[in-house]
């Protein structure tokens, strides 16, 4: 088989002490965290794409460094070394990668995942930190019915998620739907947890009764919940709600939204109902039997920049995403679902709005609300010249 990069890894461009870099992430851990190779290694991975033998690969880098010699088992070899550490796809790679799959399909808990990468694991430097980003609490005079929040960086978005989760009041309700974005989700529409989630402040307990209702749909409607198994957009709600209520009883139903415009016969609201109608029927039939009930949403919006695939850099291309991002957040602050769609079908996803598919469920189950704006930022990452735009957004009854 030719040799292929893994399509599911990240290559970061970074500069460090002067120097150019590759950081490398892996969403199934199976290469280190903070991993680092020249920047030379960009180059050479975008020739192993697959179309490519060994012999091609050995005569593009010869050509690459002006006919120096490299010989085919030095190419080989090298083949071998990045195969052996899981950054080409083959044998090691998907035996490892099944391995993951079976240990965590077999564990009773999601286990927080990105706990002392994305985020303090030791409980109390976590307590320091989340401290150092919420407001003074002050209890909201009006009930609760959602939350929208980033999943963004937490040292990013600190501001608006401490304005989100500033308004919550003392006590929550015992159950709590929590909506996140299965960013590895290469199938399926959902993804629904049945584990309890482990936190660094303890446990949050699987609403059972809901998780096994609305996932005994086939697929591609609900799919497996490994996609759960490194996933932050949820872990990192997960983190507030336990920190916020270390003593409560609370019941979690953890659903990821996956690609849904890749299902849709076309980008419309009424493809997207024929498409997910019985899914959203059994959600409204939970909330409508346990109405005390919070839905968080954890969501960012556009992804703009040659980082997300784009020829120009974010800035060029900020003042038309401000505009798309103005459009989304109106439609969900009213309600409005027309209107999120067609800001979905005039934009051709060209924003690559992550939060998309969530939203559309929210807008779906949520009735009946009034919001309010928290916050909304774009954020530039100067590496990449990208940006990624997030907003904080709470709906009272």
């Amino acid at each position: 088989m030719n040799p292929r990069l893994r399509k599911d890894l990240e290559l970061l461009p970074l500069r460090l002490k002067g120097e150019n870099y590759v950081l490398v992430r892996d969403p199934w851990g199976l290469v280190p965290e903070g991993r680092l190779l020249p920047f030379s290694f960009l180059r050479l991975v975008s020739l192993m794409d697959g179309t490519r033998s060994l012999r091609d690969l050995q005569l593009r880098i010869m050509e690459d460094m002006g006919g120096t010699l490299v010989t085919l088992e030095e190419v080989e070899s090298m083949v071998k070394k990045l195969e052996k550490e899981y950054i080409l796809e083959g044998s090691a790679y998907e035996q490892a990668k099944q391995d993951l799959i079976q240990q965590y399909l077999e564990s009773p808990l999601r286990r927080p995942f990105n706990a002392g990468k994305s985020y303090p694991e030791d409980p109390d430097e976590l307590r320091k930190f989340l401290e150092g980003l919420l407001p003074e609490r002050q209890e909201p005079s009006k009930r609760i019915k959602a939350l929208i929040a980033p999943h963004i960086d937490l040292r990013v978005g600190g501001r608006t998620y401490g304005e989100v989760y500033g308004r919550l009041p003392s006590s929550p309700p015992q159950r709590i739907v929590v909506l996140g974005v299965g960013h590895q989700m290469d199938q399926g529409l959902f993804s629904i947890s049945k584990k309890d989630f482990l936190t660094p402040f303890g446990l949050l307990k699987n609403w059972k009764e809901a998780s096994e209702y609305v996932s005994s749909l086939n697929e591609p409607v609900v799919v497996s919940e490994v996609f759960h198994r490194s996933e932050h957009s949820i872990e990192f709600q997960t983190l507030f709600l336990r920190y916020l209520y270390p003593e409560e009883e609370i019941e979690i139903l953890p659903v990821l939204c996956g690609p849904v415009s890749a299902y849709l016969r076309e980008g419309t609201r009424e493809a997207y109902l024929e498409l997910c109608g019985d899914f959203i029927q059994r959600f409204l039939e939970i909330l409508k039997q346990y109405q005390d009930t919070w839905i968080i949403a954890g969501i960012d919006l556009s992804h703009i920049g040659p980082k997300f695939g784009d020829p120009y850099p974010a800035a060029v291309l900020e003042p038309n995403t401000r505009e798309h991002d103005k459009r989304i957040i109106s439609a969900v602050s009213q309600g409005d679902r027309d209107s999120f769609w067609e800001s979905f079908a005039r934009s051709e996803g060209r924003y690559k709005v992550c939060g998309f598919a969530t939203l559309a469920l929210l807008l779906e189950i949520l009735k009946d609300y009034n919001a309010e704006l928290l916050g909304y930022e774009l954020w530039h990452e100067a590496a990449t010249q990208s940006a990624v735009s997030f907003m904080g957004m709470v709906c009272y009854e």
